[in-house]
């Protein structure tokens, strides 16, 4: 089992093993997302396959990143395994986290297992 964490400014916005990665974005559970660091805005935007997106400006450490973060509160049918996730943008960092040690995963482990043994 891997570990996913997104972290900003020094502070780890979310953390989880049940992310999906769908082709370069990785969504969380909101469950596992530190929503206290975040504030909803009124940025909409439309993709005719996931459907609508709400975004979310990231506040802490005395900065902020507007727009961010984004959720598809109520995606299409075609995508309803994305409700209730969020996902992030630009200046967020996902890794993969060792979940014995807490050390990140370099990335070439991540994409050649026979290398991790």
């Amino acid at each position: 089992m891997t570990i996913t964490r997104a972290t900003w400014n020094g502070i780890v916005v979310a953390e989880s093993d049940d992310v999906i990665d769908l082709q370069t974005i990785t969504y969380f559970p909101r469950e596992s997302v530190n929503m206290e660091y975040f504030v909803k805005t009124d940025k909409t935007t439309r993709c005719s396959q996931k459907g609508t997106a709400s975004w979310y400006t990231i506040h802490g450490n005395g900065k902020q990143s507007k727009n961010t973060a984004w959720s598809y509160e109520k995606p299409t049918w075609a995508f309803k395994v994305l409700e209730n996730r969020v996902a992030f943008f630009g200046t967020v960092k996902i890794t993969k986290v060792d979940p014995k040690t807490g050390n990140n995963i370099p990335w070439w482990k991540q994409i050649l297992p026979i290398a991790s043994k």
